[in-house]
């Protein structure tokens, strides 16, 4: 299957999680098309929430090639560059951090902060709300 250029990122929690049948449905419409589709979400990456994010999404028939969760805030401090930032959109800068590295072109997220760091430092990135689907 050819590449489309395309790169989908979707957080788990309150978004995956919210619209089970929806994303199930994008992720393999995506797939299908010759997008990519990344998991960027807040969830630690220790081996036990891994594998349980992992044992998720196939449960919820979730089509992924990737899946990203969150460094300690210890770990990444320093590489979030915008010191203006309180500590706790400086830990969620992460979520930016990887999309724009990965060449995420849409973002589906819950997290209103998040959604603001998106539209603030990677507006090149289409954000989805997913607290507006229906």
């Amino acid at each position: 299957m050819k590449d489309n250029g395309r790169v989908v990122g979707l957080d788990i929690d309150d978004t995956i999680t919210a619209h089970p049948n929806k994303y199930a449905s994008l992720s393999l419409r995506e797939h299908q098309l010759g997008s990519r589709v990344v998991i960027i979400s807040s969830r630690l990456d220790t081996p036990s929430v891994k594998a349980e994010s992992v044992a998720q999404l196939a449960e919820l028939s979730i089509y992924y090639d990737h899946m990203y969760l969150f460094q300690s805030f210890d770990d990444m401090e320093p590489v979030c560059p915008h010191e203006d930032l309180d500590w706790q959109d400086q830990y969620l800068w992460q979520k930016v951090a990887y999309a724009k590295a990965a060449g995420v072109t849409e973002h589906h997220d819950d997290d209103d902060r998040v959604i603001a760091l998106f539209k603030r430092f990677a507006p090149e990135i289409r954000i989805v709300d997913a607290k507006t689907l229906a």
